[in-house]
């Protein structure tokens, strides 16, 4: 009887210590992380919306996606440059081994 009991205290002492030492792990190795980088959710889309928003209002504006392609129409469009007078001038002493 005093056999079992030593055993299954040796075994819950066992779990309890490995329970232990995989949350002191889980700790530690998040210590690395920089202040400011915890994951959040929906963070890319807040990141999102501070980036496309409008620095006076502070609000992504209405149809920014017709504006975007309005303003694409006005770009030049696609040129062929092989009238043009550019000469390669190297590096040339760049290479493999």
């Amino acid at each position: 009887m005093q056999k079992i009991l030593l055993r299954s205290l040796i075994a819950v002492t066992a779990l309890w210590f490995s329970f232990y030492k995989s949350e002191i792990h889980n700790r530690s190795s998040n210590k690395f992380q920089s202040e400011g980088m915890e994951a959040e959710e929906g963070g890319y889309l807040k990141w999102e919306n501070i980036r496309l928003a409008d620095p006076v209002t502070g609000k992504v504006p209405e149809r920014v996606r017709a504006m975007e392609l309005a303003y694409s129409a006005t770009l030049p469009g696609n040129q062929n440059f092989r009238g043009s007078n550019f000469v390669n001038r190297g590096p040339w002493n760049v290479g493999g081994r």
